[in-house]
């Protein structure tokens, strides 16, 4: 490479280092207009809501709503997000961002934004209300498969059929067959050109539904516009997918190793990851992405490429020629890529299993096809409070998706999670074999670099407050008692007070009544994307009983910053 390109290089994408002290000096700034102390090692909290589709995207919306009243998520930096938690973080990204409208901290999730939400849980569906609107929307969701497929396939179908057709009329038009083969290969070269598989594929159809169920205040809103000094930092967390790398032997990557994913993200400021670097969001390759694309490619579970998750090579294949993918092709941040793109390239390196970060366009996948809570970048800015919801399917309570952070974190970023030897998650978590039922649904653990660590400070000490979506054990009398309570309650009228004491119990009677007939909740299979009224509320009900608990356990007050949180975490630790 010559000595032009490499200076070229340099002036347009960024390291690691340089990504990260860049953007630490925006939350420094947004916290002086926040009247917010800029000590960022003292004094920073993160926010992660974990992939887990509308499941996860509903528990997350009760427990942020309970943070909102005690005013915590005005004092977040860093809002961290993958798949379904990124549904509820681009709300929040667009209430708080909205130009025309801008909501403040108070107006969040008010009433006809929770109706707005809880209408559109079945958001895959057209026509939602009626068994024949029902039966039409599985119809459209089928018509978009196969018309995915057929525009894939179009640079091979179309001159296929343009050259039967000429066959057939070939002798009363008396057209030489030559001319009409080199026909057929310009409508290839054009039409393998001209249609992506960014818009041919699901994934334009899956961004759409999303859109309209939670970004209804401004759907076209671009990442670059997401920059409310008052708001929290938003991280939206995908997956790059890599088989090999030629950049290696330029040195102009810092990572090492055969690899099959790193992380990818999206942010107003930056887009990007360590093995393609990173460029800045307002460049041309990332300028005109929309919170919409970013929201749909951090959730984009169903893709040729699943990160460390082996997909058998038929099943590959299949899906690559079926256009069957949600995630997207995006611009390569570190390359040049002006130029027009031959699309059908990237189909048969996805059939060949060969993507890699040297290409112009590079295969990006949802984020829980590396990590699954959006902790590790949380983690790699080395951020004082984290506090992280896991909302994944672990119906077995095997915290896979707490391990593989845990593991990731020590062996890549030198950082440990520590817990209490009396509240390991597997001990006072995990729901009991004869009840069903957990003892708590959050523990708290330290977070302290491991000796000889290269990437965390030395002086570095956090800490991580995990919250697993769970239902507490209630004993029979208590369910008595609390249905007895209801009934003396009444009509509560326009007495709000009353109202308010109303729903809380109704809450947590729901809640647990929908458990004792549906053993699997709150773990009901991800592929469920068609939520009932019931199972809505009962999954929005759990998110804002586990959020009152996490407060009143703590003793989490209203306005406490990231300092206040440490502190009583830390105590809360101690006490075990």
């Amino acid at each position: 490479m010559s000595k032009s390109k490499k200076s070229e290089t340099k002036e347009l994408v960024f390291h690691l280092g340089s990504m990260l002290a860049i953007e630490k000096e925006e939350i420094k700034a947004r916290r002086l207009k926040k009247n917010q102390s800029p000590d960022l090692e003292k004094n920073s909290l993160g926010l992660a809501l974990s992939g887990g589709g509308i499941r996860s995207a509903t528990i997350c919306l009760g427990i942020v709503e309970v943070l909102n009243q005690k005013k915590i998520l005005e004092k977040t930096d860093y809002l961290s997000t993958v798949s379904g938690g990124g549904y509820l973080g681009s709300y929040i990204h667009t209430a708080l961002n909205d130009k025309k409208k801008s909501l403040e901290y108070k107006d969040l999730f008010n009433p006809e934004d929770i109706a707005h939400l809880r209408a559109h849980r079945e958001y895959l569906y057209i026509f939602p209300n009626h068994w024949i609107g029902r039966l039409l929307s599985r119809i459209n969701l089928v018509s978009v498969w196969v018309l995915s497929m057929f525009l894939n396939l179009s640079f091979l179908l179309l001159p296929i059929i343009f050259l039967v057709l000429i066959n057939h009329w070939q002798a009363p038009t008396g057209m030489n067959w030559n001319i009409c083969c080199l026909l057929a290969l310009v409508l290839a070269l054009i039409l393998g050109t001209f249609i992506s598989p960014n818009f041919s594929s699901p994934h334009r159809f899956y961004k759409r539904r999303l859109s309209k169920a939670y970004l209804s205040r401004n759907p076209k809103i671009k990442l670059t516009e997401l920059n409310n000094p008052l708001a929290p930092y938003p991280l939206i967390n995908a997956t790059v997918h890599v088989n090999y790398d030629k950049y290696d032997k330029y040195n102009l990557i810092s990572y090492r190793g055969r690899i099959k994913s790193n992380y990818f993200l999206f942010s107003p400021i930056f887009c990007g990851s360590q093995v393609t670097r990173y460029t800045k969001t307002s460049r041309f390759h990332f300028k005109n992405k929309t919170l919409a694309t970013a929201m749909a490619t951090s959730a984009a579970a169903v893709h040729t490429f699943m990160g460390n998750q082996k997909i058998p090579s038929l099943a590959r294949y299949f899906m690559a020629i079926a256009n069957l993918r949600t995630g997207i092709l995006a611009p390569n941040p570190q390359l040049e890529s002006r130029h027009l793109t031959f699309w059908p390239r990237y189909t048969a390196l996805e059939i060949l299993g060969l993507p890699n970060t040297t290409t112009k366009r590079i295969q990006v996948s949802d984020g829980g096809h590396i990590e699954n809570l959006g902790v590790y970048e949380l983690l790699r800015r080395q951020v004082k409070v984290i506090i992280a919801v896991d909302a994944g399917q672990d119906e077995d309570f095997k915290f896979e998706d707490l391990r593989n952070l845990a593991i990731r974190s020590s062996s890549e970023l030198g950082i440990d999670f520590v817990f209490h030897e009396n509240a390991l998650p597997e001990k006072v978590i995990r729901p009991s074999a004869s009840m069903g039922f957990s003892n708590r649904n959050f523990v708290v653990a330290k977070l302290v670099p491991l000796e000889g660590s290269y990437a965390c400070d030395d002086n570095y000490e956090g800490l991580f407050i995990y919250i697993k979506s769970s239902v507490l054990v209630s004993k029979n009398y208590e369910l008595r008692k609390m249905k007895k309570e209801l009934a003396k309650l009444g009509d509560p009228g326009k007495d709000l007070v009353k109202m308010q004491e109303i729903f809380s119990k109704k809450r947590a009677l729901d809640s647990w009544m929908y458990k004792t007939y549906n053993p699997d909740f709150p773990h009901e299979s991800t592929a469920d994307q068609f939520f009932d009224e019931s199972q809505w509320d009962s999954y929005h009900a759990l998110g804002k009983l586990i959020g009152e608990n996490i407060c009143e356990n703590l003793g989490i007050e209203k306005g406490m910053d990231g300092a206040d949180l440490y502190e009583k975490g830390k105590r809360y630790f101690e006490a075990y």
